[in-house]
């Protein structure tokens, strides 16, 4: 009988946020995580680098670091993590970074849930993202603090986020999920479906970060069905400086993105690689799968684009009182 512990490897990218990374890697140790882990290195910190390379810093951590190139680029990253799960030898994988917290309760529950349901790509439970309160009179610390904030959206029964995909055609599937608010790219994924999204990602050099989730999901969905259990897996700390490049396109919002020649080359080449797949899965024919993904995507973006706008206007109005008074 297969050890729960041997079914599953957690993947950490790392670039930059080095204290973020000790204060995971110290709860990881304390807490005897154990499940495999590997940690893909991309950034420039010999302090990093000399820690994780010593076998006794955190000796209740089953985990191989890799010291990658710099992180300098998307491209880079892609090739990175295509790299990192080739090193992956169980059957399923789980993607967080260091501002994470796994729970390794709701993980066990994932990886029951898939070892007897062949027909579905990935599972997650309850993902609950958070804000760190710094302790009063103190100097602002994103790291500790006296409590944690928390949206209870994410204990919303009736929110898109608690949405299973279960339907037997992977088209549905993805028309299904177009509505929703979520994300799968932290789920518990088979280990050969993310893959591929990844290798999706490095291929096309994508030119947004947006198209790892869109490709993690839509990937999952044409090859399996997806499951939201109700037991708490991950929890996120939002209030954390970001690990990626301040370039131009993430100075850009989603409307103009769309814009970019790129980007549309980027989001056409996804939907004609999904729909290739779900047509030689036998589902139907190429022609059906690319209109009913497009379909599917022009709905995922006019629910975002419209929540966009009216925040816009919202931010407008109130720089207008403002500058009335």
């Amino acid at each position: 009988m297969t050890n729960v512990n041997d079914l599953l490897t957690l993947v950490l990218p790392l670039k930059g946020r080095e204290d973020f990374t000790f204060r995971i890697m110290e709860h990881l140790n304390q807490s005897k995580f154990p499940f495999k882990l590997i940690i893909a290195d991309g950034g420039k910190s010999e302090i990093i680098q000399k820690a994780l390379s010593s076998a006794g810093r955190f000796p209740n951590v089953n985990y191989r670091y890799i010291d990658y190139p710099f992180d300098e680029s998307y491209s880079q990253f892609y090739r990175k993590m295509v790299s990192a799960l080739s090193e992956v030898q169980t059957p399923y994988v789980f993607t967080i970074d260091n501002d994470c917290f796994p729970v390794v309760e709701g993980l066990n529950e994932s990886l029951a849930f898939l070892e007897s349901h062949h027909d579905y790509s990935t599972c997650r439970g309850q993902h609950i993202d958070f804000k760190l309160n710094p302790f009063a009179n103190s100097e602002r610390n994103l790291l500790h603090g006296s409590a944690i904030s928390i949206n209870p959206v994410y204990f919303d029964r009736k929110h898109t986020i608690w949405n299973s995909f279960e339907n037997n055609n992977p088209l549905e599937r993805i028309s299904e999920w177009s509505h929703c608010m979520n994300v799968m790219y932290y789920n518990v994924h088979r280990t050969n479906t993310l893959t591929e999204a990844w290798t999706f990602l490095s291929r096309n050099d994508c030119l947004d970060l947006i198209f790892c989730e869109l490709a993690t999901a839509l990937n999952a969905l044409v090859c399996g069905k997806s499951k939201v259990i109700d037991s708490p897996y991950i929890m996120k700390q939002q209030n954390t400086p970001s690990s990626t490049s301040k370039d131009w396109i993430r100075k850009m919002d989603i409307l103009d993105r769309m814009f970019v020649e790129k980007w549309t080359q980027d989001i056409n080449q996804l939907i004609n690689d999904i729909a290739n797949k779900a047509s030689e899965a036998g589902n139907c024919v190429k022609a059906e799968a690319l209109s009913q993904i497009r379909l599917a995507l022009k709905n995922h973006y006019a629910d975002r684009l419209f929540s966009y706008l009216e925040q816009r206007d919202l931010a407008k109005k109130k720089a207008n009182s403002k500058s009335v008074e």
